[in-house]
């Protein structure tokens, strides 16, 4: 009887553990649960899942697809967790389940109540929860699960920690990038070009000065050449002249949460029409272009082509400012460009690059020297000869290429025949009352190397021992001129260089200029053609 009243009582007595959660585990047991949700809790808000999955049964990391898709969702929920604080409470264990729960206190941002007024960027309020702004707290229930001798958190509840930290930073009230400050914002990337600060706009774009040079088609000049201030100080003057007459419309359209797109159109001045305008006015232009041409005249007496390119464009933004002044004639204008914003409210143009941007006068930068004429060129290059910026070698060579080849009527040219193979080409021309001769020999010279003349009339010497310099290395031409002033005198002219070194007389070529039927030629002139004497006639 005893016996049967002692089971009754144990019977009753586990009936009534496992109906109000008492269990038979021991300490151990609950020291064992809050360890492992202390650990759980600390690695979930210090955003480091792959250790928190660790305490998880069978290191289920399921509850990270539980994770927002929306990226400023996600980064918003981790901030807050990051941010939180919690404290382990009651600990229930559940014998007969193999199952315990633990209440966790979690203090965290309320970043509705921080978002209430629905004008705050997602930095500002990033910025508000790292402040511990508006803090309340919440009771969390952690579930564990008992196998193979181990509490574990269970993957359900895992999850169920995830879904509550993501639905917090869910459908907040944020405020962004909207069509009305994108277009704000591109009309002050117009504005910055327009008032001189052309480079600071495109740095907003990304574009960088290299970027600025590649779209030039300048890379060759600038291989040993610094971009320094000038250079983009003149760019800043070159997109100010431009962008300062342009008055366009702006269209903003939704592209995504940070992004819209601005279409930019209008009119703005024809800039290649303003060009070709001014280069009409040989007056204006001429001294302009002078500027421009004279960095590249020092290529001539120097063959490393490394072209004073801040000079350069300093000249050319004179002409372009200056085209620009006084010209009527439009063109249109359009591109476009994404106008973006980050979280803290910072805002950028994106854009493919900065050919849509600059205007074609910049971006077809040397389209202006194909479009001069022979005579502005030669009067460009007379004008920086006189004044003494251009060397007599660089003038020679750059202005035979734009006077006239052909010879007074009645005149001719011939070279006897011995002396022919000493050449590969010769050419005598006047301009105005100019006589100039070129020969282009077989032997490349180094910069430096002398030749010495004589230059004749008749049997009266016009040049005696004259000496011409070679001004580059690997020169093979020779270009010797002389001015007789008020008028071409009648008569035999005749031209002697000799081989290098002005003491030497070994000759290097005889060129003869003489009236048409004249006596005073030398004795066999040559055939004309083929080989032996090479003669040029006025009808050549």
């Amino acid at each position: 009887m005893r016996r049967k009243i002692t089971g009754v009582i144990l019977a009753v007595s586990v009936l009534a553990g496992s109906l109000t959660g008492c269990s038979l585990f021991t300490s151990k047991d609950r020291a064992a649960i809050e360890e492992k949700a202390d650990t759980f809790m600390s690695e979930i808000l210090q955003v480091r899942y792959e250790r928190a999955a660790r305490t998880v049964l069978d290191g289920d990391e399921h509850f990270m697809k539980k994770l927002p898709d929306d990226n400023k969702q996600l980064t918003l929920m981790e901030e807050v967790m990051y941010n939180s604080t919690y404290e382990i409470g009651e600990i229930e264990v559940h014998k007969m389940d193999k199952e315990a729960t633990c209440l966790v206190t979690v203090s965290y941002s309320d970043v509705e109540a921080i978002t209430a007024g629905g004008d705050l960027l997602m930095g500002e309020v990033i910025t508000a929860v790292d402040e511990k702004q508006e803090i309340t707290e919440t009771e969390l229930t952690v579930n564990f699960v008992y196998e193979d001798d181990e509490w574990s958190v269970d993957p359900d509840s895992a999850s169920d920690i995830i879904i509550f930290f993501s639905d917090l930073c869910e459908d907040l009230s944020l405020g962004g990038i909207n069509e009305e400050n994108s277009i704000e914002f591109a009309q002050q990337f117009i504005g910055m070009m327009a008032g001189g600060s052309g480079m600071d706009a495109l740095a907003m774009a990304g574009i960088t000065e290299d970027d600025v040079i590649d779209a030039l088609d300048l890379e060759y000049y600038f291989y040993d050449n610094d971009i320094d201030q000038e250079i983009t100080d003149s760019l800043d003057e070159m997109m100010a002249a431009y962008f300062s007459t342009y008055e366009p419309t702006y269209t903003a359209q939704y592209v995504n949460d940070n992004t819209y797109g601005v279409s930019i159109s209008g009119d703005a001045v024809d800039d290649m029409a303003a060009i070709q305008e001014l280069m009409l006015d040989e007056d204006s232009f001429v001294p302009l272009f002078a500027d421009l041409l004279e960095p590249f005249a020092a290529v001539y007496d120097s063959y490393d082509f490394n072209i004073d390119l801040n000079s350069f464009f300093s000249s050319y933004a004179d002409i372009y400012t200056t085209a620009l002044q006084g010209c009527t004639a439009t063109a249109d204008k359009s591109f476009y460009v994404e106008v973006t914003c980050d979280d803290y409210g910072n805002y950028s143009i994106v854009t493919d690059g900065c050919g849509d941007i600059l205007p074609d006068c910049i971006e077809n930068l040397f389209s202006i020297l194909e479009g001069v004429d022979e005579s502005t060129m030669l009067a460009a290059v007379e004008l920086l000869h006189d004044e003494g910026r251009m060397s007599d070698a660089a003038y020679q060579s750059i202005a035979s290429q734009y006077w006239e080849t052909e010879l007074p009527e009645g005149m001719e040219l011939f070279i006897p025949a011995v002396y022919e193979d000493a050449v590969y080409q010769h050419e005598a021309f006047f301009t105005g009352n100019m006589v100039c001769f070129g020969i282009e020999t077989w032997d490349y010279s180094d910069a430096g190397d002398i030749y010495r003349y004589d230059l004749m009339l008749d049997d009266e010497p016009l040049v005696e021992g004259g000496t011409y310099e070679s001004p580059t290395d690997y020169s093979d031409v020779i270009f010797i001129s002389y001015d007789f002033g008020d008028e071409i005198p009648e008569g035999t002219i005749s031209l002697t260089v000799y081989t290098e070194g002005a003491s030497s007389q070994t000759v290097l070529i005889q060129l003869y200029l003489v009236p048409e039927g004249s006596d005073t030629v030398p004795d066999d002139p040559g055939s004309g053609s083929g080989s032996g004497s090479l003669r040029f006639d006025t009808d050549d």
